[in-house]
């Protein structure tokens, strides 16, 4: 709603004049203020104005001189209109620390808004008051009669950390952790058992913290990395409301150089003039690599919500590929078509953003075998339901204002897997601007990086950190038959025939299938002996005997009749 703070001044109460410096006024003077606050309510006036106009704000309604653009929104904007000078001034002559006009004077029309300090106090709210003065270039300031007031809610108790996750590279330096906070706590350093990393001697902790400082920015020093990867949990402990907390920011620092594994690395190129992909990712969603082998693709999921306006499509606008109308369960999908083993280490590095009407939770798995797993940390908002109507699960959210996401996972596999997957899901209807989205809007999501124009920064790759405890060669593996059939008690026993160019383990993942031998050396011809337990239910079951050599995995399906009837 735009709320109409106008002022009106006499003509007989300043006079045009030329100064020195070359500024006078023209016309009868005038100045009047706009509010924009972004809604969507009718215009309201309020005008003339003898008393103050009071801003509110949240306690966490905020700037910072490094990201001022970020946080302020519609709401703080104050739009001037005027012929003449102007200057905003702390009533009581001082400028208060958490709060400052910006910019406080100009001339003619022009834009202020507020910068403002997050109120971290839990007890106490916070007001600042102050004055308007104008000059038509006579040198005479007279101060209005209107008054802006800014009023700051006093904070709930919270702890925020300024990163949740660090990837360092292979370079000495020095990482540093901002913690806000209005309660006490303290923090450890601990070796990361993913990475097999045995202590956290290689960190030099320069941090100092005294035990009764709520904000600091702790510091630690990382030296040139000359072996292979390794990594440490920063765990950070406090209260709130007598609940014990802990939030732990992982800290990986890659090797000097990426190991090299058939097929590795995959690039794409996305925001690249003269490439925009029209041909390929409007038509199917797909883009294919510039180097390895490999696919990004966009699913949309069958179920979504009905789109009555036909906003669901894929385009390449300004060059980026991009999907509108995106709704919980949509995806984006990388693929690298090589094999990786167990142990391997695997980094998908892009860019994404949303409009401020796109989705705003998203989550990045990656499949591990069979399973689809989260990469890195998961959050939950407990007051946005997911597509379950549980709180959403979610690793990554979409800043406001078309502020790009850079994203650096890195996925470590304990299965072997006959290809590298990652997909980017969107994981509720939550709009960046804020709240649901009733359907599929005209919001878009897309691929970027990180500034127009450069071709490599956070431009889609799938790489290898770290390789796995076998050869990611896939198994001359051989098993027959693909199926067998058993009676409700029969105690007989039935035979796969497996041959192999690798060792290969045979699994039955059911407790009621049993298998003779597990483990099995390659270059023989080997039977391996299938037996069940009696089937008590009424109705068929169903199960699997697995045989994995290497990164190959095969499966044969078991199928056992109910005592009620029935078999092969």
């Amino acid at each position: 709603m735009k709320q109409y703070f106008i002022i009106l001044i006499s003509a007989l109460a300043l006079s045009s004049c030329l100064r020195e410096d070359g500024f006078r006024s023209e016309g009868p003077p005038h100045f009047s203020i706009v509010v924009q606050d972004g809604g969507e309510l009718p215009v309201a006036e309020l005008a003339p104005m003898s008393a103050q106009y009071t801003l509110n704000l949240g306690s966490d309604a905020y700037s910072s001189a490094d990201n001022a653009p970020k946080h302020i929104t519609k709401a703080h904007r104050f739009h001037v209109t005027s012929n003449l000078r102007w200057k905003i001034l702390p009533a009581d002559g001082r400028m208060p620390d958490w709060i400052r006009p910006f910019p406080a004077k100009g001339e003619k029309d022009g834009i202020f808004f507020f910068k403002t300090a997050r109120n971290i106090d839990p007890n106490e709210s916070r007001e600042a008051l102050f004055n308007i003065l104008v000059d038509d270039g006579s040198g005479a300031w007279t101060p209005l009669d209107g008054m802006l007031s800014v009023c700051q809610d006093k904070s709930g108790h919270f702890l925020e950390m300024s990163a949740a996750r660090f990837n360092a590279t292979a370079a000495a330096q020095t990482l540093r952790l901002r913690v806000l906070a209005n309660v006490d706590w303290t923090y450890s350093l601990s070796p990361m058992s993913e990475y097999a990393t045995d202590n956290v001697d290689w960190i030099t902790d320069l941090t100092v913290h005294p035990a009764d400082q709520q904000i600091d920015t702790l510091v630690f020093k990382l030296p040139e990395n000359s072996g292979g990867i390794r990594g440490a949990n920063i765990s950070v402990q406090y209260q709130i409301d007598g609940v014990s907390l802990t939030d732990v920011v992982p800290l990986v620092q890659y090797p000097a150089t990426e190991v090299q594994l058939d097929g590795f690395p995959v690039n794409w190129h996305v925001r690249v003039s003269g490439n925009t992909f029209a041909a390929t990712f409007p038509a199917n969603g797909t883009i294919p690599p510039v180097s390895g082998a490999g696919m990004i693709t966009f699913h949309n999921e069958a179920g979504k919500a009905a789109d009555t306006q036909g906003n669901v499509k894929l385009d390449v606008s300004d060059n980026s590929p991009r999907a509108t109308g995106v709704w919980p369960g949509d995806y984006c999908e990388f693929v690298a078509s090589s094999p990786v083993s167990s142990g391997t280490v695997v980094k998908l590095t892009f860019a994404t953003r949303s409009s401020a009407g796109g989705m705003k939770y998203w989550r990045l798995e990656f499949r591990d075998g069979e399973v689809w797993r989260p990469v890195g940390k998961t959050y939950t908002d407990a007051s946005v339901p997911g597509p379950d109507g549980n709180p959403v699960v979610y690793t990554h959210t979409m800043n406001p204002n078309n502020v790009n996401t850079l994203v650096e996972a890195v996925a470590i596999y304990t299965e072997h897997t006959d290809q590298v997957e990652f997909r980017f899901i969107c994981a509720a209807n939550s709009r960046v601007s804020g709240g649901p989205a009733a359907a599929p809007n005209t919001g878009t999501w897309r691929l970027s990086v990180d500034t127009a124009n450069i071709s490599d920064a956070y431009q889609p790759s799938i790489s290898i950190v770290a390789a796995g405890s076998e050869p990611p060669a896939p198994a001359m593996l051989s098993v027959s038959p693909l199926f067998l059939s058993f009676e409700p008690s029969s105690s007989g026993t039935k035979t796969i025939r497996v041959t192999s160019d690798q060792t290969f383990t045979v699994t039955a993942e059911q407790s009621w299938i049993h298998v003779n031998p597990t483990t099995e050396y390659a270059g023989e011809n080997v039977s391996i002996s299938v037996t069940c337990d009696d089937n008590a239910l009424q109705q068929i079951r169903e199960g699997y005997v697995t045989i994995v050599a290497g990164i190959t995995r095969k499966q044969v399906a078991i199928i056992q009749a109910g005592s009620g009837g029935g078999g092969g």
